[in-house]
């Protein structure tokens, strides 16, 4: 039973963290760069499938739960990793020179490593596990569709970034499913106090303005002053300090008066 519970959570976390990166990307970057995530995910779920498949005896009967526990725990560690590298790394032009290559490439890995490992897992379950392949594969698929759906929930309750970090605790306890019997009590240990940590880090980040949230947003500098900040399933809001200035127009009248400040949010 344990192994479906592990299945269903790592794909879970999976399906949300792909889609939540999307709404993270669109915000960084523009909209018709939000769905390189999902290109990166088939990437590193692709590369985790061929490790498998060109190391099969790293794999072997005996090493099974130690290795799927220990690449969950990679997956749930690999997550803030490459949220934090995400946040740091701009997307300040789309032409094509050599920061923008070396930003891209950047983005590409970060973005692909826990999908890499999320891949590594899932292979094993269904090549190497002696259980009713129905069964382990409706695992995967409940636990994909429901973690598409917790992002509309989680992202109403949570910034982004925050959200992207709480689904490291997920692969944690997916974690803990495959790290079963006696010989596993020091890892068990570990991960309880992994998973204690990471949600403190959790509730810090979404209780402060000056976590881990975008460098850059859309070629702009985020501010870090105190201000109204709100997600949700398809959006950022974002509320700065008052200020004085001229107003903002979208295609204003010629005789609209362009010499006036007003105060304004």
């Amino acid at each position: 039973m344990k192994i479906y519970l592990g299945t269903f959570l790592i794909a879970f976390a999976t399906l949300a963290l792909e889609i939540a990166l999307t709404r993270l990307l669109s915000v960084i970057t523009w909209y018709h760069l939000a769905f390189f995530a999902i290109s990166t995910a088939m990437l590193g779920m692709t590369a985790g499938a061929t490790t498998v498949y060109l190391r099969p005896k790293d794999f072997s009967d005996d090493k099974i739960r130690y290795k799927l526990g220990k690449t969950c725990f990679l997956f749930a560690v690999s997550i803030p990793l490459s949220l934090i590298i995400i946040c740091l790394v701009p997307i300040i032009t789309l032409r094509i020179t050599i920061m923008t290559i070396f930003s891209f490439l950047i983005l590409t890995t970060m973005c692909s490593l826990p999908f890499y490992y999320f891949g590594i897992v899932i292979t094993v379950i269904l090549t190497k596990i002696d259980l009713p392949i129905g069964k382990l594969y409706a695992s995967d698929l409940i636990g994909a569709s429901l973690g598409c759906l917790f992002v509309l929930l989680g992202l109403e309750i949570l910034d982004a970034q925050s959200f992207i970090i709480s689904l490291s605790i997920i692969g944690m306890i997916s974690g803990l499913c495959f790290f079963e019997g006696n010989d596993f009590i020091k890892y068990r240990r570990i991960a309880f106090l992994a998973i204690v940590i990471v949600i403190s880090i959790m509730m810090l980040n979404m209780l402060t303005t000056l976590g881990v949230k975008p460098l850059m947003v859309k070629n702009i500098r985020s501010v870090y002053k105190s201000y109204l900040e709100k997600w949700n399933s398809f959006s950022r809001v974002t509320v700065t300090p008052k200020y004085e200035g001229p107003p903002q127009y979208w295609g204003p009248s010629p005789l609209a008066p362009m010499d006036i400040r007003i105060p304004q949010y």
